[in-house]
């Protein structure tokens, strides 16, 4: 099971980051573009899906996690299980969070408290290796895109709090889903938003890096529970085009977790590089069963010291 799979099953577990993965971005400096036009149909459709996600009763704000699951992943024909760990810490502003992860209780990376480069670590049995320096660039990138796992995951555990810059019914499903996945039963909604993030090497192409970095999400919620059942994923750029790594999702077994509503069962698919604009894969590469969470568990930075 190589580290890159173990990131790809995480994926949709699902907030906000900046940059290449990161903690929720403080709201922006400059004045807020003008209210965008969104139709009384879309907005209700997004309360809905609001109220749906909103367990009655005090919780607390989710700065920190815990996850256990069981992954499935596919490569080709190859498919590997394993139990996954979790656990994450929000740093509260543009600085990136504290994050560790793993495979059983031998090997794991992350982030802990430091600088640079010398915050990033890798544990296998013992033996602490500190990532610093050119050879270890893709071991820090795979860290950083796992906390923009956990941005994520954020982002879509309170729907209320995500700011929209537009907010639009769709007449359909997005192009390129799996034929598996065309359902009727299904409210199509797209907004944009800074709130989230996808993991990407270079910048949107004709996209002043000084601007916040927009997202189109395109939710279908079920015509019954209001609960997102799919959500494609995709950084806003040029007309049409693609940026960074997008990605679909399927939510399945919402049960409450400490005041939230989390699913426990996940698929997660890729695009098909091979095909001509670029379609999702047939089959999900990854499948996630949450076997424990905790949203409240009091983290703290020496927590994520190797």
């Amino acid at each position: 099971m190589t580290r890159g799979a173990l990131l790809l099953a995480l994926l949709p577990l699902l907030g906000p980051a900046q940059g290449q993965g990161g903690t929720p971005p403080a709201p922006a400096e400059t004045p807020p573009p003008a209210a965008p036009q969104t139709s009384p149909e879309a907005r209700a459709a997004w309360e809905a899906v609001v109220a749906a996600m909103t367990v009655p009763g005090q919780r607390q704000a989710v700065t920190s996690f815990e996850l256990r699951a069981h992954v499935t992943a596919r490569q080709g024909v190859q498919s590997n299980d394993f139990e996954a760990f979790y656990r994450f810490l929000s740093s509260g502003g543009a600085t990136p969070g504290f994050i560790r992860f793993g495979l059983g209780a031998n090997r794991e990376t992350g982030r802990g408290p430091g600088k640079g480069q010398k915050a990033y670590w890798l544990k296998d049995g013992e033996q602490v290796t500190v990532l610093d320096g050119r050879e270890y660039e893709a071991d820090r990138n795979l860290v950083r895109r796992m906390t923009t796992i956990a941005g994520n995951l954020l982002a879509l555990s309170d729907p209320s709090k995500i700011r929209t810059e537009s907010l639009d019914l769709r007449p359909g499903p997005p192009p390129g889903l799996p034929a598996k996945l065309a359902r009727p039963r299904l409210n199509w909604i797209e907004l944009v938003s800074p709130d989230f993030d996808l993991y990407r090497d270079e910048p949107p192409v004709n996209r002043d890096p000084a601007l916040p970095r927009l997202f189109r999400v395109q939710v279908g919620a079920d015509k019954k529970t209001q609960l997102p059942s799919l959500v494609v994923l995709r950084e806003e750029g040029l007309p049409a085009e693609v940026t960074g790594e997008p990605l679909l999702f399927e939510l399945l077994d919402y049960r409450p977790v400490d005041g939230y509503l989390l699913p426990h069962g996940i698929r997660v698919w890729g695009v098909d590089t091979g095909t001509p604009g670029q379609p999702f894969q047939a089959a999900p590469g990854q499948e996630i069963s949450v076997l424990y969470a905790d949203l409240t568990p009091g983290l703290a930075p020496a927590d994520f010291e190797p």
